[in-house]
């Protein structure tokens, strides 16, 4: 009754492992880039108190990332077992739109974030000049 090694992992379980480490690392990546950009809009516009805008970041960031995971690891469960590429791709489409419906809908539009007409803010239209005409808030 010695030591034995533990059964090697199935393929769909290793998929699944790496789309979830991988959704984590995107995931967590996203959630810093659109809580700085959306920092940087807000500072620049001088919209809202800075100390609730901090918190509505933080407390919606490890949404976003969680979000990211799951949009990851739908795609390497459905399509994982035979086509792990294509699976981490649309993982990968699927985290943008995550992120962007969080951050720039979620957060601008149902939290009164600065881009509405009623905020208070120096940008003209309540949109920052740098933002970009193809994203659209």
């Amino acid at each position: 009754m010695g030591w034995a090694p533990p059964p090697p992992m199935s393929h769909l379980k290793r998929v699944l492992v790496r789309a979830t480490l991988g959704g984590l690392a995107v995931g967590i990546v996203l959630a810093i880039a659109w809580s700085q950009l959306l920092w940087k809009a807000w500072t620049d516009c001088q919209a809202g108190d800075p100390f609730t805008q901090t918190t509505k970041l933080v407390f919606f960031s490890p949404f976003v990332v969680a979000s990211v995971v799951v949009a990851f690891d739908v795609p390497a469960l459905l399509l994982g077992r035979r086509w792990p590429i294509a699976a981490a791709g649309l993982g990968l489409a699927f985290a943008l739109i995550a992120t962007y419906l969080w951050f720039a809908w979620l957060l601008n539009n149902t939290l009164s974030a600065p881009f509405h007409g009623d905020q208070p803010g120096i940008c003209p239209g309540t949109v920052p000049p740098w933002w970009p005409s193809w994203l659209p808030i």
